[in-house]
Parts: C-alpha cells; sequence; structure tokens
C-alpha cells in the first residue's frame, strides 16, 4: 500500500493523455446505481432584501454571478444521488485512490509514501466530503445526511480528523455514527454523490429535524440570534453587541454556540420563527430547529458575500433573506433601521 500515491500518478498520467480529462468515478467504477429520481427543475424563491444592496458588495465567496443566481429565485436543477461500488480502493490520510482515481477529502498535504499500519476492510461506506471535514456546516448538511443513506449500503465509514467541537453531540442525538479510518485497504467501497439537495436528501434532513423534536421540548421563541465567535474564517461584525440588545428587545435569544451545549443551543432555538447571525458555520444548528416554514437571515460582510443558506433553505420552504453591512475598520457594521426593515419584509412572509 505505501507506493498507492505514486501508482496513482502513473495511471492518471496515462488516462489524462489518452483521454484528455481527468477520470471520474463513473471512469474507474465496477458498478454504479441511482438511490434517488432522476433530475428535476423546482423554481426556487427569490431572496429577501432590501434595495441597493448588492451595491455596497465587493467580493463574494463564489461569483457574483453565483450569487446572483441563489437569490433571484431562478429555475434550479436537482441531479440524482448515485453510488458508485469501486473495488480494491484505498484511503490514505484523507485521499481516496482508486486506479487513475484521486479524491481528496482533506486540506492536509498529500504524502507520497505510505508508512503506518493500515486497515483491511471487505465492504464500507464513505460518508466524507471534502466540504464535511473542513466546514462544520457541511458536516451537518452534507456529512450527516450521507450517514443516514449509507446505513442503509453498509458500514459508514469517515476519514479520521479533528472533531468539530458539536460533532460528538449531534452524531448522539441523531445517532449518526461512522468508523473513523487513517489509512485502509477496501475490497469494496461505495462512494455516494449526494451533492445535490435533491428530494431523497431533503427526506433524510426533514427526518433529522423531526427526531430532534422528538428529543428535544419545543420553546417556539419569535427569533434566535446565533453569535458567529472565533472560529473558522474571520466575520468581523463590529458592532455586534448593538445588534445583539436590538435584537434582545424585539424578544429574540442570544446564543453563543462556542460557550454552550449542541443540546443547549437546540432546547433554546426549537421552533424559533426566524434565525439571524453573521453568515457562517454556527447557523446550521438553526436550519435543524426552525420552524417549518420559519425564515434565516443572513448577516453578510461586503467583501464576502456568500448566501449558500439560500441553497439550504430553499429546498427545506423556509424563507432566506439577506443584509449586507457596511466596511468599517477590519470587519462590518450593520445598520439597525436596516436590520428592522429587513425584518418586517422577512416576517410579511411567514406563514
Amino acid at each position: 500500500m505505501k507506493l498507492v500515491p505514486l501508482r496513482r500518478r502513473l495511471l492518471y498520467a496515462l488516462f489524462s493523455i489518452r483521454f484528455g480529462r481527468r477520470p471520474s468515478y463513473k471512469d474507474v467504477s465496477d458498478k454504479s446505481w441511482q438511490l434517488a429520481p432522476p433530475p428535476k427543475l423546482s423554481l426556487n424563491r427569490k431572496a429577501v432584501y432590501l434595495e441597493n444592496q448588492l451595491d455596497r458588495v465587493t467580493d463574494a465567496g463564489t461569483s457574483m454571478e453565483r450569487e446572483y443566481q441563489r437569490i433571484t429565485g431562478q429555475w434550479q436543477e436537482y441531479r440524482p444521488t448515485t453510488a458508485y461500488l469501486l473495488k480494491s480502493a484505498y484511503l490514505a490520510n484523507g485521499y481516496l485512490y482508486k486506479s487513475a482515481l484521486k479524491t481528496t477529502l482533506t486540506s492536509d498535504k498529500e504524502s507520497l509514501f505510505l508508512s503506518n499500519p493500515y486497515e483491511k476492510i471487505d465492504h464500507a461506506v464513505l460518508t466524507s466530503s471534502y466540504c464535511g471535514n473542513v466546514y462544520f456546516g457541511h458536516f451537518i448538511f452534507d456529512e450527516l445526511p450521507l450517514t443516514l443513506a449509507a446505513k442503509k449500503l453498509g458500514k459508514p465509514i469517515s476519514t479520521y480528523r479533528e472533531k468539530f467541537y458539536h460533532e460528538s453531540e449531534y452524531r448522539v442525538l441523531l445517532n449518526l455514527y461512522s468508523h473513523p479510518v487513517s489509512q485502509a485497504s477496501f475490497k469494496e467501497i461505495i462512494v455516494i454523490d449526494d451533492v445535490s439537495w435533491n428530494d431523497y436528501k431533503v427526506e433524510r434532513i426533514e427526518s433529522m429535524r423531526s427526531r430532534l423534536r422528538e428529543l428535544i421540548p419545543t420553546k417556539n421563541p419569535k427569533g434566535v440570534y446565533y453569535r458567529r465567535g472565533t472560529s473558522g474564517s474571520s466575520r468581523l461584525l463590529i458592532n455586534e453587541a448593538e445588534v445583539e440588545n436590538f435584537l434582545a428587545k424585539k424578544g429574540f435569544i442570544i446564543l453563543d454556540p462556542q460557550k454552550s451545549s449542541a443540546q443547549e443551543i437546540l432546547k433554546e432555538s426549537m421552533e424559533a420563527e426566524i434565525i439571524v447571525g453573521v453568515e457562517g458555520s454556527q447557523l446550521a444548528p438553526g436550519l435543524l430547529s426552525v420552524k417549518n416554514e420559519g425564515a434565516i437571515l443572513t448577516l453578510q460582510p461586503p467583501n464576502r458575500f456568500n448566501n449558500i443558506y439560500k441553497d439550504r433553505a430553499d429546498p427545506l420552504n423556509i424563507i432566506y433573506g439577506f443584509l449586507v453591512g457596511l466596511p468599517i475598520d477590519n470587519g462590518f457594521k450593520i445598520n439597525l433601521e436596516e436590520l428592522d426593515k429587513t425584518l418586517d419584509l422577512i416576517s410579511s412572509e411567514i406563514s
């Protein structure tokens, strides 16, 4: 196994010379099948926001074209969920190898020579993805739903990594476990393309939401504000104290995910009408606890405009809104009058 990365590079070179492209799971799989229906078109609703907000944006988390598509309520095509069976595959330090294919599941640098002992596993189902290993929000909405699908196909396994702060609690609450693997060879491993938020993925996330409602008492607060904190990418809200005070006077609960357990967060936020916070992974649990047909409002730094929560809110039938801040010092500031107006717009759409 120690020469697997080098051998993969040779096979990749031969493949790219012959076909002029990178190999895909379809190229190297021994079998593939659909776990969910074929693609369908869905008309997403327009995001809720005040006029001239886009004029403040100086840079986007993806691209302005992509962000504009997200917020303007365009038709969206959802791909099917597809499973690929790979025989004689290897997983090493966050990299999956099969013939000429290498899948990167970690931000760590690849090792060309492998020396550590490795497991020998007959059959498993991979639950990890690159984003799910790096971002807590993707862990919640990619790895956990994927683990639900994996349980029906075999033994769920994931790449070994440092756990997220609340990861163990969510796994216990949702009964979703995965065997962490550092290095292993597989007779068979199933890899699932589960990126698209089709009906099958939404069904699994709704089952997660339902399970939490069975376990956590309903509090039904008017709204919840999630502090961004210091973990993850820096998005400093300069007047956060003012924002919190303003929202608290409106009956919002203020939560600090870095100082509370997952169960405490869910208990305070269960069936909230609206969740608010600086765009980031700390908001992810809010989409698990917000009420059906509730709303999420993201506070956006002008130099990192990112509406990934629009992709998540639409399939769950949750209203999405955003408010772009004003650049100040090394962060951004939210105008309280604009926040009030945006909340009014969102409230008018909540059923």
